[in-house]
């Protein structure tokens, strides 16, 4: 122990103590865990009879399972779920999510003459908006814009906005963003205004499966294309007005249902 204490540089009791805890099997290799799973236990009894039933019976085309579709059917089928849960409780679903809004507009490809390639003439500016939305099942777009990125404090805002327009219970459903699932928003739901709401993330492996992703990009490339504004004040009347207008195409709201889960 003395000449081992002595080429390690560390005291003899040290070593003396090592030598106690490997006669007892506590220095015996203990393997790192790995990442903890994304899949729970039912998930994973759930993917084995997603896969057993066929791509097809999943409404795929082709018996071809992939990773992509994988992540989508166990998204849709815990949203579903979710939905079906909400149903029974008398709960309004209401798929929220965020988005930025800035001075360089969102360049698309438009008519112009011969000759005459159209130009954008704006300031080379990063500054820009958030607008918080929520989307029901029946055609309904909320919103709540900020002047500054989404934090703790604009989701409460836009929690008590969803709850101050929609009677009765609400389940919203969103991505894992920080702010989230920030102390703030912890906060408010252990008081007696978040009574009524629950909350529930979308699966880590499919956050892009939000069909209020659509909305915004409708909103970006077809009410806000080619924009060009000169102050974040020009942005926020545009997109007030784009949102006005779009608030009111309930069929292009209940598209992006249609087109991500077949919902309606």
């Amino acid at each position: 122990q003395k000449d081992i204490a002595a080429a390690l540089g560390v005291s003899e009791g040290a070593v003396s103590q090592w030598m106690v805890r490997g006669r007892q099997g506590e220095l015996a290799a203990h393997p790192a865990p790995g990442k903890r799973p994304k899949l729970s236990r039912d998930d994973k009894r759930r993917l084995v009879e997603i896969v057993q039933a066929g791509a097809v019976a999943a409404g795929f085309e082709g018996e071809v399972w992939t990773a992509s579709r994988v992540r989508q059917v166990l998204a849709e089928d815990g949203l579903d779920r979710a939905q079906k849960k909400a149903k029974r409780e008398g709960y309004t679903l209401v798929f929220a999510d965020e988005s930025g809004f800035g001075l360089l507009p969102m360049r698309v490809r438009t008519w112009a003459l011969r000759g005459q390639t159209p130009r954008l003439s704006v300031p080379l500016s990063h500054k820009h908006l958030s607008v918080m939305g929520g989307m029901t099942l029946d055609g309904r777009w909320l919103t709540w814009q900020l002047d500054h990125a989404c934090r703790g404090q604009g989701c409460v805002y836009f929690l008590r906005h969803l709850l101050r327009q929609i009677a009765g219970k609400v389940l919203v459903i969103w991505d894992g963003l920080p702010a989230h699932r920030s102390q703030t928003v912890k906060d408010f739901l252990h008081t007696e205004a978040a009574g009524r709401l629950w909350l529930v993330a979308l699966p880590a492996y499919a956050p892009d499966l939000n069909p209020i992703e659509a909305l915004w990009n409708y909103l970006k490339r077809f009410e806000l294309a080619n924009l060009c504004t000169r102050s974040l004040d020009e942005l926020q009347r545009h997109l007030r007005r784009a949102i006005e207008r779009l608030r009111h195409r309930k069929n292009v709201i209940l598209s992006c249902f249609r087109h991500q889960f077949h919902y309606l």
